[in-house]
């Protein structure tokens, strides 16, 4: 991801392995800049794990404890049926919250086939698709940044699967800084072994005990 605010360029980079049949992942983010910050997060089942040096006062130096489900309002089991997707049902769903789906052409992606799309999210037709704690969190981006629609492009192969998957927000308004974010996910290597075991105890911190301090 590219962020451009205050004349200023932040490159976030980062990387991962999930499995969503399992609902198994790990992901680590590098933040870039001079200090370098950086970010672990591991997903078990309905719960998720976040580390980050970013963090202070109790949840330093922890592992933070959340509920998917509870913080989202999406059931990440339900988010499985997108791994084997018929091509045409993504892009109806693309179709229908959008103003219309262009096909670019066709590109090679990581030596896989896909086909190229392009289209202009609505935020409001989006937000009437998805659950209501799910439609909530979006509102509250769109009040904040002042986003009323999201360029999108995502590469799909013929086995339904998208490998590659790019928006674009911007100009974006936080306060008194106006800037630009895009961001790009690459998908590859289906089929690998995903293992992943929970941060010890006694490095655990619960999300919901932060926010009652």
């Amino acid at each position: 991801m590219e962020i451009k605010a205050g004349g200023q360029t932040t490159t976030i980079t980062g990387s991962g392995v999930f499995s969503m049949a399992k609902l198994l992942g790990t992901m680590k983010m590098d933040f870039g800049g001079p200090i370098g910050q950086t970010m672990d997060s591991r997903m078990l089942g309905r719960t998720m794990y976040f580390k980050s040096d970013l963090l202070t006062g109790p949840a330093a130096g922890k592992w933070v404890k959340i509920d998917f489900e509870k913080a989202t309002g999406l059931d990440p089991a339900q988010l499985a049926q997108y791994q084997n997707q018929n091509p045409a049902s993504g892009l109806s769903f693309l179709e229908a919250v959008s103003g219309g789906v262009q096909k670019v052409g066709t590109e090679t992606v990581r030596g896989v086939a896909t086909i190229h799309y392009r289209a202009t999210v609505d935020l409001t037709k989006l937000g009437a698709k998805l659950p209501a704690r799910a439609r909530s969190l979006l509102r509250n981006l769109r009040e904040t940044a002042h986003l009323s629609s999201l360029p999108v492009e995502v590469w799909i192969a013929t086995d339904g699967i998208a490998r590659r998957f790019s928006y674009s927000m911007g100009p974006l308004t936080m306060g008194s800084e106006t800037g630009s974010a895009t961001a790009t996910m690459e998908l590859y290597d289906f089929g690998v072994p995903v293992s992943v075991k929970a941060p010890p105890a006694a490095d655990v911190i619960d999300f919901d005990s932060l926010k009652r301090r």
